[in-house]
């Protein structure tokens, strides 16, 4: 596995550790239900789809899953803007 490789995955696991604390912030707020929760979900669902094409790597160009994360970490992000109000820096990419 090439640096670059093993980088795209420390920014997926990052991802993906981001998406599980906020899911269970909000649960702990009382605001994980109906819409919020299928979202939620379906953010961990996507992040497992891509930690899987991208540890095979074989059905999928480095391209093709880069931009595929940039699209997750942003839907994410604007989904949890929206759902908490008073969400914490911790939980963004920095640029």
């Amino acid at each position: 596995m090439s640096p670059k490789d093993e980088e795209f995955l420390r920014r997926l696991d990052d991802l993906g550790a981001r998406i599980q604390r906020a899911a269970e912030t909000l649960q702990s707020q009382g605001v994980l239900q109906g819409e919020a929760r299928e979202r939620a979900i379906a953010f961990e669902l996507e992040h497992r789809r891509l930690k899987d094409l991208a540890q095979t790597h074989g059905s999928a160009s480095t391209a093709t899953l880069v931009r595929e994360f940039e699209g997750l970490r942003e839907s994410f992000a604007i989904w949890f803007a929206e759902i908490d109000k008073h969400f914490e820096t911790g939980f963004r990419d920095k640029p």
